[in-house]
């Protein structure tokens, strides 16, 4: 039985860690995409004085990718802002407990959250919401990438919870040689 569930887990985690960089990358193909658009667009008015009128409005959109596309990834390789004045001052055993509080708390608020923008993504669909600009651009995949991204945040954070890994940082920082 604790083989099948290690197998499972080791599958959780392969599948979700894939999945994150997957987004990681569209999320790259945003940021670029933007560059790109911001970039044609200041090319255009600054030449021609001409302006694509959709490079702000798209590019706002595009945001949304980077970020919930990248959340995933980003608590994979320990790249998120943190403020850890607390548990860097904790033994290992407090600091672990903090942890798994902590990442309780992060699926809990990502759930949540999931749930509101999962409703309000879907009820765009159904009514076919749309910016209601020159451009005209159908809302529901814009909006679909927030539960999409908080769905993989929620699958690697599960994963280290059911795992007990410890704290990512903290493994960062014994590797480093400073504990």
């Amino acid at each position: 039985m604790r083989g099948m569930v290690r197998q499972l887990l080791a599958g959780l985690d392969m599948v979700s860690a894939r999945l994150a960089r997957g987004a990681a990358l569209l999320g790259c193909l945003a940021l670029l995409s933007i560059t790109l658009l911001v970039s044609v667009d200041v090319l255009g008015r600054w030449l021609a004085g001409v302006t694509t009128r959709m490079a702000v409005e798209v590019s706002g959109y595009l945001v949304v990718a980077v970020v919930f596309l990248g959340l995933a990834d980003t608590y994979l390789q320990n790249a998120h802002i943190r403020v850890d004045a607390l548990g860097s001052c904790l033994p290992r055993r407090p600091r672990a407990v903090l942890t798994f509080v902590n990442r309780i708390l992060i699926i809990l608020f990502c759930v949540v959250v999931f749930w509101f923008t999962f409703r309000s993504a879907v009820s765009s669909f159904r009514f076919g919401s749309s910016s209601r600009t020159n451009i005209d651009i159908t809302l529901w995949p814009i909006q679909a990438l927030i539960p999409i991204g908080l769905s993989l945040l929620i699958a690697v954070v599960l994963s280290d919870v059911l795992r007990g890994r410890p704290d990512r940082s903290a493994e960062a920082a014994e590797a480093a040689g400073h504990d």
